[in-house]
């Protein structure tokens, strides 16, 4: 694939200032300059505006207090070649989540009329050669719909491993490794924690659902753009996920009350999803199956509360019809 046109990367953070520190620094080493960083900033209070001042990403810090999201444009060099790179500074007046964050700064990178748009969370660290490995595969750009990188964990073993396409191609049978020998594996969903797309497949298939608020957004947009066109893993494109937890998420391993709430808008969203990509019978079973969930969810810690969550999400999903 030829390397033309600009690249904005779209970092979403929320309370994790010296993760996204690194991550910002690591964007600067790649290889094949950035023309621009959208940081979208969901109204931390950690002091993330402050860390970004003293680490020169941003001069100006923005109002105590908003109605609307305060953009303002800074520059910082790129450290490979020192060339200038145009960092959008977004503040949010209010906690939008992940899908608000990622709506947001995609579709500001969108307007902005940058050609690639590069998605990925606060706490990732790229390797140097992240970007230019996505330039480098032998496909052309109206043949895919987005590229992932093989991202790893804190002990360089696979996470966030992207869910492999598994329809089946002129031979009536599966697809996933037609393009292997070029270092690509044919998938259908992945995270936000790397990937890579042309601003053609935003106009094709519009924003990420802000009204998720918080998991599964990337999941339904990636099988959103993959149903339309097919979508790869690039495996020499490397990036560490630096997350807290690294085993899946587990609402009955959840001991943190506070974090047990948020539960609701997983098991809400992927039931949407199940409800809009998969069959009747399927998103049947899955529900019963989160049935036997709550049973199991009572003997453990804030066990009624576990119950409430799972069923408030579950029949929320039944019903739930995200509209922006």
């Amino acid at each position: 694939m030829q390397d033309k046109g600009t690249v904005c990367a779209v970092v979403v953070t929320y309370n994790r200032k010296e993760l996204l520190i690194d991550c910002l620094d690591s964007l600067r080493e790649q290889t094949r300059p950035l023309d621009a960083i959208y940081i979208i900033d969901n109204a931390s209070s950690d002091g993330t505006e402050t860390i970004l001042k003293e680490n020169k990403y941003i001069e100006d810090l923005p109002p105590m207090s908003l109605l609307n999201p305060w953009e303002k444009e800074f520059y910082i060099n790129n450290l490979t070649d020192k060339t200038s790179i145009r960092i959008h500074y977004v503040r949010m007046p209010e906690n939008t989540g992940g899908a608000g964050g990622f709506h947001e700064g995609l579709k500001r990178g969108f307007d902005k009329r940058y050609d690639w748009l590069w998605l990925m969370d606060d706490d990732v660290i790229l390797d140097k050669d992240a970007l230019s490995t996505f330039f480098d595969v032998h496909i052309e750009q109206n043949e895919f719909g987005f590229l992932c990188s093989n991202v790893l964990g804190k002990n360089h073993l696979p996470i966030n491993v992207p869910g492999i396409d598994l329809r089946l191609n002129e031979n009536r049978d599966i697809d996933w490794g037609r393009f292997m020998d070029r270092g690509l594996i044919k998938v259908r969903a992945c995270t936000f924690v790397s990937i890579f797309l042309n601003r053609k497949i935003v106009e094709s298939v519009g924003l990420p659902f802000r009204d998720f608020f918080i998991w599964e957004d990337d999941h339904e947009y990636t099988l959103r753009i993959s149903s339309k066109y097919p979508s790869f893993q690039v495996a020499k494109s490397i990036v560490f996920h630096l997350r807290e937890v690294q085993t899946p998420l587990n609402i009955n391993l959840e001991k943190d009350k506070s974090r047990i709430k948020l539960y609701f808008y997983k098991f809400r969203n992927s039931l949407y999803i199940l409800r809009k990509y998969d069959k009747k019978r399927k998103v049947a079973y899955i529900f019963y199956r989160r049935l036997v969930l709550v049973v199991k969810s009572i003997f453990t810690k804030h066990g009624l509360f576990k119950t409430y969550i799972i069923l408030k999400g579950n029949i929320h999903g039944l019903f739930f019809e995200p509209k922006s």
